[in-house]
């Protein structure tokens, strides 16, 4: 079986602004934001988020900036290619581990209401 992951256009134009060029009609960016990461509720240590939504990005890093003080008003935003990301793991030229994927909410929803 085979599958095609197709990007939201909304989030490809979105990280256009961070200098993402999507590559073909099927690319898929990723939000990761600098110094943003959460400590693992099962104990495996510090999670790294990325984000398919910038929007969720923006929105995590205002819940981190209620919590904080010194976190900065807006975060170092990079936007890149999920599949890139994807090729980099397989071929395991760095430790990915602490990387953890966040669908954006409508993604999730369907996801559940495709469940039910």
């Amino acid at each position: 079986m085979r599958y095609t992951i197709v990007g939201n256009a909304e989030a490809i134009a979105k990280a256009k602004e961070y200098g993402y060029e999507a590559t073909d009609a099927t690319s898929v960016p990723i939000f990761q934001a600098e110094k943003l990461a959460f400590q693992s509720q099962d104990g495996r240590g510090v999670i790294v988020p990325v984000f398919l939504s910038e929007k969720d990005l923006q929105e995590s890093w205002e819940r981190l900036r209620g919590r904080s003080s010194s976190v900065a008003s807006k975060p170092s935003v990079t936007a890149n290619s999920l599949s890139e990301v994807l090729s980099a793991m397989e071929g395991g030229a760095q430790d990915y581990t602490k990387l953890e994927f966040f669908p954006d909410l409508p993604a999730l929803e369907r996801a559940r209401d495709m469940l039910q």
